[in-house]
């Protein structure tokens, strides 16, 4: 079974912003949800956050959690929303899927 992965920033001070990054991806997962089969990490990661795993986990945890599945994925699919050039995940994310030979395709927003 093949799947779309969906990356896109999410770390910031503001949890407005968080938020806000977190529901950018949800709409756009949406949107491919209807023709395909997507895994968005922000939104299951933003769940989770929300049961305190931010408290318990840092950066190397989650990307260990995102790469795990980006490496499953059929393509890789970047949201072009504010942060995504200076987000070191979605740096990672991309840097991950070439060297695997994932497709990379951006969604500018």
């Amino acid at each position: 079974m093949s799947f779309i992965y969906l990356a896109s920033p999410y770390s910031h001070p503001s949890s407005q912003v968080r938020h806000f990054r977190m529901m950018s991806a949800a709409i756009e997962a949406a949107k491919l949800t209807d023709k395909h089969t997507v895994y968005c990490p922000v939104l299951h990661g933003h769940h989770l956050e929300m049961f305190g795993m931010s408290e318990v986990k840092g950066h190397d945890f989650w990307m260990k959690q995102c790469l795990n599945m980006l490496q499953c994925a059929s393509e890789l699919h970047v949201l072009q929303m504010d942060g995504w050039m200076e987000s070191q995940g979605v740096s990672q994310e991309i840097s991950f899927a070439k060297y695997h030979d994932i497709p990379v395709f951006y969604i500018d927003i």
